[in-house]
């Protein structure tokens, strides 16, 4: 992600940096095997609709 300040002499306002995209997701399976189908519900901050997001599998209990 990257944000954008503004910098220049005598500028009177600033560009606000757009706030973090957050994901919150719950599944359908507390644990599954390869090739079960998961489906996943939830919701989202500061994501445009059709935004494309990748999921990342994250080894270990939480």
């Amino acid at each position: 992600m990257a944000s954008a300040a503004l910098v220049a002499v005598g500028a009177t306002s600033a560009v606000a940096a757009p706030a973090p995209a957050g994901i919150t997701l719950k599944a359908n399976h507390a644990s599954v095997k390869l090739g079960d189908v998961v489906t996943f519900t939830g919701r989202t901050t500061g994501l445009k609709e059709g935004s494309t997001v990748a999921l990342q599998v994250k080894g270990g209990a939480t």
